[in-house]
């Protein structure tokens, strides 16, 4: 065995910001499935300013369930490592006739200096209702490079304080545990993490998943996966029909294709494979896949090289989450994954890294929900070459807006960067 954003906040981003940058250029796409871009439409990038400092990386995106944005990074130095969060203000100007956006003061969610801080495995927020927050980041555990726990502190006033810190896993093995994602859920934030417990017996990483409440107390505890890749991220999302994780399974021949797991908000299912791609490699990649809500379905996307092709694909749920669509490849080639994914309503927008010619870009493409054909796509950033850009983060302001995230450089220091993507058609 292996969020949607308030109608006023819609409303307040319905016009073009006064400011924009242009994009980098337009790409074609070549498909499984043939998805070319079929409108005319022209994408704008609205620059955020962060209140993130220079040596800062891995930003992420979390949305409220009152429309709320908040970014969350990291920023680390000899002594301390420091997860930092900032809620996105939108501002109206009536008399001048603008709209404008910007980051708030950041505030001060977590440090220690005896993280574990990589490219892959970052520290983030999960924000609920009634000022609800949970912020996780890894902590060493043990002498062993790869002994460090998922540690977890929660907020009830909108992070001006925070609970002491506490482990969702409780196994008390110097043994590796993280890339935990949340999922919203009634009695507080659902997670799934990977667990890495029985690999002190070597025996394989595993899957497993629970419930946190506003009082940091855990519930629905459960293992999902027994064998699972190593180190790739996991995805998380809850629809109409249940919660639904997304992540890299292992065989016993190493295949490492993509599988999901339902929650029905008491129970977990039984794993289901996305797709077959076949990829068979004796490491992990370092490459997880992503998940959206649309009702009661979801659309998963993910990384693969099987055959040696590198390829971004994506593909729908359907049956209320019990089977998928086959896939439709996004990208291929020079791709080199690490996907990012928002519903907005409108819109799958997908974004993910492509590196050739020694220049690493961020791609962001727009979707047809129904089909994955694509709408429109463009090269929206230069972005470090490498493991220093990480992964991209992507969250909805309005049905032809997103918010996007990524860690870029200057003054030859990574830093967290944003803007506004917003899509106008052509018509």
């Amino acid at each position: 065995m292996h969020r949607i954003q308030s109608l006023a906040n819609r409303a307040l981003f319905s016009i073009l910001f006064p400011f924009s940058i242009s994009v980098l250029s337009s790409t074609s796409v070549q498909a499984e499935s043939k998805a070319t871009s079929t409108s005319n439409e022209a994408l704008t990038l609205i620059p955020l300013h962060t209140p993130a400092q220079s040596n800062s990386l891995a930003p992420r995106l979390s949305t409220a369930p009152d429309g709320q944005h908040w970014l969350s990074w990291v920023e680390k130095d000899e002594q301390e490592q420091r997860l930092k969060i900032s809620p996105l203000r939108l501002l109206a100007e009536p008399q001048a006739s603008k709209q404008s956006a910007h980051f708030s003061a950041p505030i001060l969610a977590a440090k220690g200096k005896d993280w574990f801080v990589n490219w892959a495995d970052t520290p983030h927020l999960y924000v609920g209702s009634d000022e609800f927050m949970a912020a996780q980041w890894l902590q060493k555990s043990g002498a062993g490079t790869y002994a460090y726990d998922v540690r977890i502190s929660v907020s009830n006033d909108g992070g001006k304080h925070w609970q002491e810190s506490m482990v969702p896993h409780n196994d008390g093995t110097a043994s590796e545990h993280g890339f935990l994602s949340f999922f919203p859920h009634a009695q507080g934030a659902g997670m799934v993490w990977l667990d890495g417990r029985n690999t002190v017996h070597e025996q394989a990483m595993t899957l497993r998943g629970a419930v946190l409440n506003a009082q940091g107390e855990l519930s629905h505890e459960a293992e999902l996966d027994i064998q699972v890749c190593d180190c790739c991220q996991t995805g998380a999302t809850s629809t109409q029909n249940g919660a639904i994780a997304v992540y890299r399974n292992r065989s016993d021949a190493e295949v490492r294709d993509i599988y999901a797991v339902r929650f029905d908000g008491t129970r977990w299912g039984e794993p289901i494979a996305v797709h077959d791609d076949g990829w068979t490699i004796a490491g992990c990649p370092v490459n997880g896949p992503q998940v959206v809500s649309i009702g009661g379905e979801a659309v998963v996307m993910w990384y693969t090289m099987a055959n040696d092709q590198p390829r971004v694909k994506i593909a729908r749920s359907t049956h209320q989450l019990s089977s998928f669509t086959p896939p439709v490849t996004l990208a291929e080639g020079s791709t080199l994954g690490r996907v990012a994914l928002s519903y907005t309503g409108q819109y799958i927008v997908a974004a993910w890294i492509e590196e050739q010619n020694q220049q690493a870009e961020l791609i962001l493409s727009w979707l047809n929900p129904d089909t994955l054909t694509v709408q429109h796509q463009d090269r929206i950033a230069s972005v470090p070459q490498g493991r220093a850009s990480g992964f991209p983060a992507l969250s909805t302001l309005a049905e032809n807006q997103v918010l996007i995230a990524w860690t870029g450089r200057e003054n030859d220091a990574l830093q967290v960067q944003a803007a506004i993507a917003q899509l106008q058609s052509l018509q």
